[in-house]
């Protein structure tokens, strides 16, 4: 037989280390029987955008839909986990239901991951793979010293270029995997920015594109 506890869920902003953000972050609480747990949501909002008394984000905001729909979706998930925990445990604690609540996001962020991480390693091999049949052509058309008309020596150039700016947005892409420190680390991560480290400097000629 369950024990009897006090349960609470209470949204409220909590004021931000910042003095240039008037906003706030968006906090949870959880209590159960006078323990307390915290959980931050990622968003920011200003004083004057929140009912403090319904505990929602008043429509002057630009997301209020988007926010009151995910505390009113978290608030139902979190008493869902309390009386999974309290049917399983008899008792539940604030930091139980926290972690039970918390568990499948981060097995949601681990599936994000290995969507981003084969994604990017998908893109690259593609990159690779044009780059080196670039390579190819440009040394069949160049075979023996023989000189290009003008106007296939300009597409080639920019040819080149189109695949210079596309490796360039790749890096942007690839670095906001690899240097964000939240993203699990991978061997295909080490790999994969390995490779496209020595793309870049075969792109500059300080690398082989047969080593590549």
């Amino acid at each position: 037989m369950n024990v009897k506890q006090r349960f609470f869920v209470l949204f409220f902003l909590k004021k931000g280390q910042s003095l240039h953000d008037p906003r706030r972050s968006l906090f949870c609480r959880i209590s159960i029987d006078g323990l307390r747990e915290e959980i931050s949501f990622s968003y920011k909002i200003a004083p004057e955008e929140w009912d403090s008394i319904n505990k929602l984000v008043l429509p002057t905001h630009s997301k209020w839909k988007e926010i009151n729909k995910k505390m009113n979706q978290a608030s139902v998930d979190i008493e869902r986990h309390f009386d999974l925990l309290q049917l399983k445990h008899e008792i539940a604690t604030p930091a139980m239901v926290k972690k039970s609540y918390l568990s499948p996001l981060s097995a949601q962020q681990a599936k994000n991951e290995i969507g981003e991480n084969l994604a990017f390693d998908d893109a690259l091999d593609t990159m690779i793979t044009r780059y080196i049949q670039f390579c190819e052509k440009y040394r069949r058309l160049h075979a023996n010293g023989r000189l290009l008309h003008p106007l296939k020596a300009q597409a080639l150039e920019l040819e080149k270029n189109a695949i210079k700016k596309e490796v360039n947005q790749l890096a942007r892409d690839g670095n906001a995997i690899f240097h964000n420190k939240d993203h699990q680390k991978t061997f295909m991560l080490v790999v994969n920015e390995y490779l496209l480290n020595f793309l870049q400097l075969s792109l500059t000629g300080h690398r082989s594109a047969n080593t590549l």
